[in-house]
This record gives C-alpha cells, structure tokens and sequence, in this order.
C-alpha cells in the first residue's frame, strides 16, 4: 500500500523496504531511463525527479502510464457531454 502523498521521488519508489520490497520493482537506474525516454511521466523540481501517485498507481496496476483507463476515459467524455 502507498503512503498518502501526492507525489513519490524515484528513490522513494526503488529502495527496498525492511523486507526487501520496492514500491516498484526496478532499479533507480531503469526508473530513470523510463522517464527520461518519455514511458513515465515525471515532474522535475530542481536535481529531484517526482512521480505523481496516479502514475505509480497505474503503473502497479499494470496499465500505461499516463493513459486514461477505459473508465476514467468514459467517464470525461460523458462529464464534458459526449
């Protein structure tokens, strides 16, 4: 389970807990080629590189990150009248 936060640095994502278990299961390194290639989206604040929680959470869902899902996608187009 995430902490509540809106936003995780890559180090916060790849460093194994007490058990051994990293929020996502890559090394920084890989996280990081991920992002700069454009695969995740990421939000840089000075030398910190940030992931919003929306992105982890597609991510460990399996989904592509930055892409609605097919309900969040349904869900806009019937707000905005579609």
């Amino acid at each position: 389970m995430l902490p509540s936060k809106s936003f995780f640095s890559v180090r916060e994502l790849t460093t194994p807990d007490a058990f051994g278990n990293r929020v996502i299961p890559v090394s920084p390194d890989t996280l990081y080629d991920a992002i700069n290639a454009g695969s995740i989206p990421a939000l840089r604040v000075g030398k910190r590189v940030l992931v919003a929680r929306t992105i982890v959470e597609q991510i460990l869902r399996g989904e592509r990150p930055g892409v609605p899902s097919t309900d969040e996608a349904r869900s806009d187009r019937t707000a905005a009248g579609r």
